[in-house]
């Protein structure tokens, strides 16, 4: 049986379920590998306090700690503004630390998506807000910003963040710590896998994408956002040049529909005689696009894989794609 809880792609699970399942194991002794990840080169934890100043505690202090109830506060998904003040500010970290009631430290974490740096920083700028908010209203002295995330943009600096961290980092200290047999490790490490195969360092592949349609899922997505949306595409090296191809097909194919001869196919491209399409028509192939869904990426920095297609040939954009269906309609 496929496993379900290894290969869940949602951000909230491996944050809200997995992360901070594993910072609660063994009466959160989690908890202190947890901020084992966070020293700088020092050793130390850097924070900031009040007055944005920096500074460095030992982790010995953490380490030394008997965390319970009494001074460990976790939450997930903490929407400060809404549950707390009537400030009502939407800028929410995927996790909140506060220790030993002085100290804040903030989460906020992507798994199985691109990065753009200049988006997380945005999002890192929203959350300080929240921040100073929680600042006002408690007797907190120090914070701590950290980023967690995949790793293929290989991220050294991120504005706003006291450190950067992969989830393979959190795997190694994890497995360290509580051993490969470990159910958590082990769903992590599939999830790391998982990650490492779709998602390669930047640069090694260019056929990056964050979502799959069927064809009329990318009808109607491409008639509404039109040229933001990219389509993969590109079998004999030109996206725009195959699906152009494949209407003209298409239009002969509906002429002679009636007839068997598939000789009398004259505009049939020479990879649909290929074995693996099984001599399949346009008008089939543009239906199912060989079984599979098609890959789709978007130009908004918000939800898009951070990589321009725009002179990539096996990506045609979703202006381009709908004129050429629609010149089906005018034969």
């Amino acid at each position: 049986m496929k496993r379900l809880d290894e290969n869940n792609r949602t951000e909230k699970y491996w944050t809200a379920t997995v992360l901070a399942s594993m910072i609660m194991e063994s009466q959160f002794g989690g908890l202190k590998t947890f901020l084992s990840l966070l020293k700088d080169d020092s050793g130390k934890l850097p924070f900031k306090d009040r007055n944005n100043r920096k500074l460095h505690i030992d982790l010995k202090e953490f380490m030394e700690a008997d965390f319970n109830y009494e001074n460990v506060q976790l939450s997930t998904e903490l929407w400060y503004g809404r549950d707390f003040t009537e400030n009502n500010e939407y800028a929410v970290p995927d996790i909140t630390l506060v220790l030993m009631d002085k100290y804040l430290i903030v989460g906020e974490a992507k798994f199985f998506q691109r990065i753009q740096k200049n988006a997380i920083e945005h999002q890192i700028y929203l959350q300080k807000k929240t921040i100073n908010d929680i600042l006002q209203n408690t007797e907190i002295q120090y914070v701590h910003h950290c980023f967690i995330y995949g790793g293929s943009e290989k991220f050294t600096q991120i504005e706003g963040v006291d450190s950067i961290i992969t989830w393979s980092d959190l795997l190694s200290e994890f497995e360290t710590e509580f051993g490969s047999s470990h159910y958590l490790v082990r769903v992590l490490s599939k999830g790391v896998s998982n990650y490492k195969e779709e998602f390669p360092p930047k640069g090694e592949r260019e056929s990056y994408y964050v979502d799959q349609l069927d064809f009329f899922d990318l009808v109607a997505k491409a008639t509404t956002e039109q040229e933001k949306i990219f389509i993969g595409l590109g079998l004999e090296g030109d996206a725009a040049r195959t699906i152009e191809n494949l209407c003209e097909v298409i239009v002969e194919e509906l002429q002679i529909l009636q007839k068997t001869d598939q000789e009398r196919f004259t505009k049939r491209p020479a990879f649909l005689k290929d074995k693996k399409y099984k001599r399949q028509s346009a008008l089939e192939y543009l239906l199912v696009h060989s079984n599979q869904k098609y890959k789709v990426d978007y130009v908004d920095i918000e939800k898009g894989s951070g990589n321009d297609k725009s002179r990539n040939q096996n990506w045609v954009d979703g202006y381009t794609f709908i004129q050429s269906l629609k010149r089906i309609l005018k034969k």
